[in-house]
């Protein structure tokens, strides 16, 4: 999923008035579950592309240290394997997955929150009841 969808997805999820009030404190827990479990989700697929990174430069180095006239060092080597379009293209893939991961964890935060400000909404409304 985009950024952009778990957006849309994260306004209706924190939508909470007197008519959905007993709904969302009923389903916060699951809410909750929901989007943890898109953080580990997403921290996994950050990490098999930084293996797949490091594969993919490890396996270009040679190839790359054949094609030059020169000897080089590897770190320059590995500095232009960035530029091969496989690895730059899962480089963007993995800036992609960190800012997902930058977002669902303050979205987490979000959704503990949730659960005191549920707290104090249904408080508000059993005193303007009495």
């Amino acid at each position: 999923m985009t950024l952009e969808s778990y957006i849309e997805e994260l306004k209706k999820d924190t939508v909470i008035n007197e008519l959905n009030l007993k709904e969302k404190s009923l389903s916060l827990p699951s809410l909750k579950a929901k989007w943890v479990s898109r953080i580990i989700l997403h921290k996994n697929t950050y990490n098999k592309l930084q293996r797949n990174k490091k594969k993919l430069i490890k396996d270009t180095l040679p190839i790359i240290r054949e094609n030059l006239p020169v000897k080089l060092s590897d770190s320059y080597i590995k500095e232009k394997a960035e530029d091969v379009n496989t690895i730059s293209n899962i480089t963007e893939e993995i800036d992609r997955e960190e800012k997902i991961i930058d977002f669902l964890e303050k979205v987490e935060k979000i959704m503990s929150s949730m659960t005191f400000d549920v707290g104090n909404i249904i408080k508000i409304t059993q005193l303007e009841t009495l």
